[in-house]
């Protein structure tokens, strides 16, 4: 599914709705890399401190853990604790997208908790008691750390809780009441708090997705905007120079719109205009392929990858679909609203620069107005440009050369 405004507004409109904080897969898969992307120096962060704090309890415990009976607990703490959560602090600097590293992170996580819930239990079979305090903590925590999805962090905190109950069966040790309701209280609060964060930082994401999607966006005709579609011919061109392959940029105008605009009025120009928009906008469907309003009754076109006369064809297919709407007006010579085409074609170089592009394009539409509009002209972007005319309902039909 494509990620849009509506999509983002419906999705922003839906949250907190259900029990389990979820976005569609894409949007889903965007949160997750950027959270990734921005948590992940905290997380190793966190790992490391946790690292040297649990070298500080083992030296401070050493004279206790040096008897016989407590040698496996040590080997547990260095050998287990606290290579895993070394290799989690080192898992989480790593800049791979997010779900290559989603289950190694998950995994090491609830293969800590399980560890740290083996040892807490170990220290109290041998007489020494730890304190049931970090225990907690790390359960609380849990729900925390595992970014923004609550249901695996629920996964992972069952997990360790239930780690914590079969470890005290299996080395006799009775758990309290106390402890019970501890648990349980660690687990509820944890998952109320986690759920409080995963809101609000989806919320956020959701907030900052719009507020960027609006500010390349067409409010009238839902087209991405003319800033956007600079950005784009940039990137086009940087794609076209390492394919070497030719990029197209059109400027599209509506005929006589301001005509179309006094006699039928604004509202009903709009309405034109979005009609006009979806007609061209359905035709350039390709991934690289984009259709921006430029600026009142301008459209602008970027399509990539084609030779001159599939552009030729690409430019005349427009045309038609919209001559094919079929909107009356009056004040045109054609009796019906329609649109004339400039196309400026180019093998991107390091000196192709957007904005000579787009003036190509600009002069070619200039070219085909004062040749009767409703039509196309094509150039190809050099020294001495050639040009072609497709009149109205057929192809290329005279070329001429024009200079710069």
């Amino acid at each position: 599914m494509a990620i849009n405004l509506k999509s983002l507004q419906s999705a922003q409109d839906t949250l907190g709705r259900r029990w389990l904080l979820t976005f569609d897969p894409d949007l889903e898969s965007e949160l997750q890399s950027q959270i990734w992307a921005t948590k992940r120096r905290t997380l190793a962060v966190l790992a490391f401190v946790a690292t040297a704090l649990l070298l500080v309890f083992a030296l401070n415990q050493r004279s206790l853990l040096l008897a016989a009976d407590a040698s496996y607990v040590t080997k547990l703490r260095f050998f287990v604790i606290l290579p895993l959560t070394l290799a989690l602090g080192v898992v989480c600097l790593q800049s791979r997208p997010w779900p290559t590293l989603r289950m190694v992170h998950l995994l090491l996580l609830a293969a800590l908790g399980i560890g740290i819930a083996w040892m807490q239990t170990s220290l109290r079979a041998i007489g020494i008691m730890p304190p049931f305090a970090i225990f907690l903590l790390f359960v609380a925590f849990t729900y925390m750390l595992t970014a923004a999805s609550l249901a695996l962090a629920c996964a992972v905190a069952i997990c360790t809780t239930a780690a914590y109950a079969f470890f005290a069966v299996w080395l006799a040790q009775a758990i309290t009441d106390d402890q019970w309701a501890a648990l349980v209280f660690a687990n509820i609060l944890g998952f109320a708090a986690g759920r409080v964060h995963e809101k609000f930082m989806r919320g956020m994401f959701l907030a900052e997705r719009i507020a960027v999607l609006v500010s390349l966006q067409d409010p009238l005709t839902g087209l991405a905007n003319r800033r956007a579609g600079l950005d784009h011919v940039e990137r086009a061109l940087r794609h076209s120079r390492r394919e070497q392959l030719p990029i197209t940029v059109m400027m599209i105008d509506v005929d006589f719109f301001k005509l179309y605009n006094d006699h039928y009025g604004h509202i009903a120009g709009d309405d034109a205009l979005r009609r006009v928009a979806a007609a061209i906008h359905d035709l350039a469907r390709r991934p690289l392929d984009v259709v921006c309003r430029y600026g009142g009754e301008e459209f602008l076109v970027v399509l990539y990858g084609l030779d001159a006369n599939v552009a030729g064809r690409f430019a005349e297919r427009f045309r038609i679909a919209v001559e094919r709407l079929k909107i009356e007006h009056a004040r045109s010579q054609f009796q019906l609203v329609t649109v004339s085409i400039g196309i400026c074609q180019a093998e991107s170089t390091g000196q192709t620069k957007p904005l000579s592009l787009i003036e190509e394009a600009d002069n070619a539409l200039y070219q085909a107005k004062a040749d009767g509009r409703n039509r196309c002209v094509q150039t190809d972007l050099g020294a001495v440009p050639q040009m072609s005319m497709f009149a109205t309902g057929s192809f290329q039909v005279t070329s001429k050369a024009t200079a710069k």
